[in-house]
């Protein structure tokens, strides 16, 4: 699947990169992290990426770190492993400065969209990206009223805020692997409305996915065989 004398120690990450959870090594084309692919043994894996709009201070470093934990765990119980891939900060670029308030349209395009999805670098074709923003707003009309986060359909991406609750994230990659919301159950990871009852225990009562939740995601054409 990969070979340690193909890794990015010998290919420079441009300025704003970091790696994340140890070594990144390549995984077919995508940088990914060693630590986590050593570490899974699931049969079945997608690499996600994180890039910010926003500085990646010690708070967002945290929001990442605490989503992508609660979502390998969980995950993991449905044999789906997820594998970092690359964090990028964006926030430098005085093209991204505009996209810290992002502005989702009635039909999810607008200009915000289209200059933010622009930042694929080392993202594989069927990889995830998660690109973090200070705030998004949505159109009246706009599919969707989530203020912490939103898929956008162009990609296999979202974006999303940075907060304390870790489920922000895995949940519009729920959306993303093909997950619709779930309404009667707030202990279910696709139940629509976010509240601090969710996310407040979350290492000792983590939310959850049925099983054939686990096998729609199976079956989204994203996650590949290990």
């Amino acid at each position: 699947m990969f070979s340690l004398r193909d890794t990015l120690a010998n290919r420079p990450l441009p300025k704003g990169y970091n790696k994340g959870m140890g070594i990144l090594v390549l995984c077919g084309n995508r940088p990914v992290s060693i630590t986590c692919l050593r570490n899974s043994s699931c049969p079945e894996s997608f690499v996600v990426h994180f890039k910010s709009v926003i500085p990646i201070d010690s708070w967002v470093d945290k929001c990442i770190n605490q989503s992508l934990i609660a979502m390998q765990r969980l995950f993991a119980k449905g044999n789906i492993a997820v594998l970092r891939g690359t964090t990028e900060d964006l926030s430098d670029d005085p093209n991204t400065q505009s996209l810290q308030d992002l502005y989702i349209g009635a039909q999810g395009n607008t200009k915000d969209v289209d200059t933010l999805i622009g930042y694929q670098n080392y993202v594989g074709y069927d990889d995830v990206i998660i690109y973090i923003v200070k705030k998004i707003t949505m159109a009246p009309t706009a599919l969707g009223d989530s203020p912490d986060g939103t898929t956008i359909e162009q990609i296999n991406g979202a974006a999303v805020i940075a907060k304390d609750d870790p489920w922000v994230i895995p949940h519009e990659i729920g959306h993303i692997l093909g997950l619709p919301h779930i309404y009667y159950d707030p202990k279910r990871l696709m139940f629509p409305t976010s509240s601090e009852a969710r996310w407040t225990n979350w290492e000792i009562d983590p939310l959850v996915l049925s099983t054939d939740e686990y096998l729609d995601m199976k079956n989204s054409g994203i996650t590949k065989s290990c």
